[in-house]
C-alpha cells in the first residue's frame, strides 16, 4: 500500500498518510516511511487549524516517537491541542493519553 501524496485536499491527504503510517507502525515500529512521515509533517502544519486533525496528529506524534524525536512529537501535540485544535468536543482518549505520556516524560 502506498499513500497518495498528490491529492490537492490536504485534509484527505493527511488522513491517507496517517492510515498508511499507522499500519506501518502496527506492523513494525522501526519501519516508518521517511517520505510519508515528511509529507504528513508538512500537511500537519498546513491543516492543523482546519479541524478534523486529531487522528493524523496522533499518528504523526507516534511516528516521531518511533524515530526517536520525542521533543518534536511533544511540541506538535502540545501546539495542536493547546492552540490549533478546532473541535469543541472533548479530546479523544487516545490523544489525551499520548499527550499525558509525553508531558510526564519531561
Amino acid at each position: 500500500m502506498r499513500p497518495t501524496t498528490t491529492d490537492q485536499n490536504v485534509r484527505r491527504r493527511n488522513e491517507a498518510l496517517a492510515v498508511y503510517l499507522d499500519v506501518a507502525l502496527a506492523r513494525d515500529t522501526d519501519c516508518v516511511n521517511e517520505a510519508a512521515l515528511a509529507a504528513l509533517t508538512e500537511g500537519h502544519v498546513q491543516a492543523r487549524g482546519h479541524g478534523g486533525q486529531d487522528y493524523p496528529t496522533w499518528v504523526l506524534s507516534r511516528c516521531l516517537l518511533s524515530v526517536q524525536e520525542e521533543a518534536r512529537a511533544r511540541l506538535f501535540l502540545q501546539e495542536y491541542v493547546g492552540v490549533h485544535r478546532r473541535e469543541t468536543s472533548p479530546l479523544p482518549s487516545y490523544l489525551g493519553s499520548l499527550l499525558n505520556q509525553l508531558t510526564a516524560s519531561l
